[in-house]
């Protein structure tokens, strides 16, 4: 909730673009019902990303084709774009410092995002 009297659609907005949500848009609130923005989203378990807490080497992998992760820190930093060409990739975390991270996975036919601890 973004506090009281703010229409449901903001509020829908900031929930779902929240850490750790899929990057993708939902359907949204609005005063005259549900707005279909017609956006596939994927299931939780179709990117995964493991370890997780990580110390060095980070493995993704999706069901879908990766075109790029990009890694933000958590005051939404670009640290790194990588370039990817295929289903699955790893990212060597060792030269990071300790912290959380935002990966933000940018697919064929989406984008996702998932947080992942650096140890």
């Amino acid at each position: 909730m973004l506090g009281p009297g703010t229409p449901d659609y903001f509020n829908s907005i900031g929930y779902s673009a929240s850490f750790g949500a899929r990057f993708t848009l939902a359907d949204i609130n609005s005063p005259g019902g549900q707005i279909g923005v017609g956006i596939d989203e994927f299931e939780l378990t179709d990117i995964i990303v493991f370890p997780n807490p990580v110390s060095e080497l980070l493995v993704l992998k999706s069901q879908h084709y990766v075109k790029n992760v990009s890694i933000f820190d958590t005051r939404g930093r670009l640290i790194e774009n990588i370039m990817c060409s295929g289903k699955e990739t790893s990212i060597d975390f060792s030269r990071y410092s300790k912290g959380l991270y935002m990966l933000t996975i940018v697919c064929d036919d989406g984008i996702f995002q998932k947080k992942v601890q650096k140890l």
